[in-house]
């Protein structure tokens, strides 16, 4: 990114919430393939293949069936992204014209700022936790307290800087953490005793027997981890110019850095014998020198680092849209706060699969709403009413009763459904059907203004 470009997009993003000008809406393939691909390449997707492997499921399926997830969980957000390359808005002020302005605020906004604090904290935690063992490997020991202080600046600062820091580092970290994954996996084939990390035996390696619930259990879950971006979609085609540029980079990176991570984290989980979650313990058991170790401690920054400051940044937004006053760059601080207070608390990581069942739930039925809505309306939105809190989009009294409704029943009926019956994917095209077939009766819901 050209140095002018960059600031003009600091610029721009350090106005919150307005939409940006249609001449910095130029974004093309690379930053974001390099954004996705090195998301999705992080502390989550490895510690999942972990889980899998544990599960019966043998390297190629985990593979297989972590990328077909996220990228089902991404269709309906590449769609619903049109609004931020058409019209510029970020994906909370979007979420005004689907579920009113005030059901943005205190629905939408509330929802993702919880999300982006839980996902922050998660990753933050799990992070320090690595480090703190490869330190120690080392012969160094730093109180949790100041690794947090350490995450909490790496992490933070770029956040502040907008997307146009995201992109940037994302530029940088994605081709150090290419060559650091594939060192690491050569190192492993070359020290694990016996062959265990050589490719055919890693790829022959089954823990037990399993069974095709299994296997939609975690598509499942997969799919509904992505659509909690669903909200904040916008925020990042909001610089992009073509539909097709933006669905193409997004789709590519979310793709190639799920079956990286994947395949990476599956490696290394099944040469210590499928007896561990965490790829990094492997290699550490192994008791190797501090060349390897120094690159596992860079790979464990860089993972977090680059998926922390997506939560981040969408918080920040979501934060901001809720209570508009703070601004994004202080609404983002609070963000970190808040998230990094929840770090040192090691129970979030105890409850991970039932808060990502949780999540999927909840965030499906969103997912439903906005993309009936955006496939109805997205082609006529109105801009200016978007930021009139007694304009076109009030509704009754700040909300769209009838978006509302939806995502309330949906939510409500799939949380009842068996994870092997696919209950965030029925929520999604649940939700978006009923306000497909209902939208058009809806204007006897808005009261624009009159109530």
């Amino acid at each position: 990114m050209q140095k002018n470009n960059f600031t003009e997009i600091y610029l721009a993003d350090r106005q919150g919430l307005m939409p940006v000008q249609a001449t910095l809406r130029q974004g093309g393939f690379w930053p974001l393939f390099a954004l996705f691909c090195n998301s999705m390449m992080n502390p989550a997707t490895l510690v999942t293949s972990g889980l899998m492997i544990q599960t019966g499921l043998p390297l190629a399926l985990v593979a297989l069936v972590q990328t077909l997830g996220v990228c089902v969980g991404m269709w309906p957000f590449i769609i619903v992204a049109r609004v931020g390359s058409q019209y510029g808005v970020p994906g909370q002020v979007f979420c005004r014209a689907v579920f009113g302005y005030q059901g943005s605020r205190w629905l939408t906004s509330l929802l993702r700022v919880i999300t982006s604090v839980y996902w922050y904290a998660f990753q933050t935690l799990a992070a320090m936790m690595a480090v703190d063992a490869i330190l120690g490997s080392l012969g160094f020991s730093i109180p949790l307290a100041w690794l947090g202080a350490g995450f909490v600046i790496l992490q933070g600062g770029i956040a502040l800087s907008g997307y146009a820091g995201l992109t940037v580092l994302s530029g940088l970290t994605l081709p150090l953490k290419l060559v650091i994954f594939i060192g690491l996996t050569i190192w492993l084939m070359l020290h694990v005793p016996d062959g265990g990390a050589l490719p055919e035996r890693v790829f022959a390696f089954q823990a037990g027997s399993w069974s095709w619930a299994i296997v939609l259990f975690w598509m499942n879950g997969l799919a509904s981890s992505m659509m909690s971006l669903m909200t904040d979609a916008a925020d990042f085609s909001r610089f992009t110019h073509q539909n097709r540029r933006f669905g193409f980079g997004v789709l590519a990176g979310v793709a190639c850095g799920t079956a990286l991570g994947a395949l990476f984290g599956g490696w290394c989980i099944v040469a210590g014998g499928g007896n561990t979650i965490n790829p990094f313990d492997v290699i550490v058991a192994l008791n190797p020198g501090s060349p390897v170790l120094l690159m596992v401690l860079l790979v464990t920054v860089f993972d977090a680092w680059t998926i922390n400051v997506i939560n981040l940044y969408t918080g920040g937004f979501s934060l901001a849209n809720a209570f508009p006053r703070l601004g994004r760059q202080t609404a983002t601080l609070f963000i970190i706060a808040g998230a990094t207070l929840l770090a040192f608390f090691p129970a979030i990581i105890d409850r991970y699969l039932e808060t990502l069942s949780a999540v999927g739930v909840v965030y499906a039925a969103t997912s439903g709403v906005l993309l009936g809505w955006c496939l109805r309306y997205g082609q006529s939105l109105d801009v200016d009413a978007l930021y009139e809190q007694e304009g076109r989009y009030r509704y009754f009294r700040g909300w769209n009763l009838l978006a509302v409704g939806i995502f309330v029943f949906c939510m409500s009926v799939t949380s009842l459904i068996a994870p092997a019956w696919l209950p965030s994917i029925i929520a999604l095209l649940g939700a978006t059907g009923l306000m497909l077939i209902f939208s058009q009766s809806s204007q006897c819901l808005q009261s624009k203004g009159k109530n």
